[in-house]
């Protein structure tokens, strides 16, 4: 959840914008009794997110109004809240102020769905230890006070893993391999050969092993490699 919360109508210019959405790819073995963290990897959602749905509250229950993406309605929420908004502020004659509550909702199957393709995608670069997959959005700030309305959103997000059109899969495979921390982007540049700087280090030491080579229907050879299990609990 995020809260935001000041008079007048600035509001409706941040009833569009979505929170900020970071999913945590956190990969860690055990040493005995110490737990070594091998990557830490983190991707921003917020391009992906959309409203769910919203409300608009207010001390008066019948001034309070419902959106949501399934209903009959073919005006978006920001036009609908915007009207809410609108008229809410249009009393000259009273001092209001407002409070935007914006909630990052992921339903449990997703949340699955993202660790076991994360999983799914360590186990192909023969990584042995733990992933964690967290989703972290900005915390609550503050309470409604009186005489305020509050504008409440549901947000929620498509995973960015699951696009066919954006190599994720290849981008986060490299970054658990070179044992980043930090956001990864698919906009930062990739090594001139394909290959990040672990991947050549194992290919060079001799801790790859060709399994197979593929041909796909242009004729193009891919070998496949197996690598050295790494980052496994002992």
């Amino acid at each position: 959840m995020s809260t935001a919360s000041n008079p007048g109508a600035s509001l409706i210019g941040q009833l569009g914008s979505p929170p900020n959405i970071s999913l945590q790819l956190l990969g860690t073995h055990t040493t005995g009794e110490q737990t070594e963290v091998d990557f830490d990897l983190w991707i921003d959602c917020s391009k992906e997110a959309k409203v769910k749905s919203g409300e608009f509250l207010t001390g008066n229950e019948s001034d309070h109004r419902f959106w949501d993406q399934s209903g009959e309605s073919n005006e978006t929420f920001l036009t609908t809240s915007s009207g809410w908004v609108k008229d809410w502020l249009g009393d000259k004659n009273q001092e209001r102020s407002w409070t935007l509550r914006k909630i990052v909702s992921l339903r449990d199957d997703d949340s699955a769905a993202i660790k076991a393709h994360a999983e799914g995608l360590a186990c192909s670069i023969a990584y042995g230890g733990s992933i964690i997959v967290d989703m972290h959005t900005p915390p609550v700030e503050a309470d409604v006070a009186a005489n305020t309305a509050e504008v409440r959103e549901e947000w929620s997000f498509d995973s960015p893993f699951f696009s066919m059109e954006k190599p994720w899969d290849l981008l986060i495979k490299d970054a658990m391999v070179d044992r980043k921390r930090g956001f990864i982007s698919l906009d930062k540049p990739r090594q001139p050969d394909g290959r990040s700087a672990l991947r050549r280090a194992m290919k060079v030491n001799n801790t790859s092993t060709v399994i197979s080579e593929v041909r796909n229907d242009e004729g193009l050879t891919y070998t496949m490699l197996q690598y050295s299990k790494w980052g496994s609990n002992t």
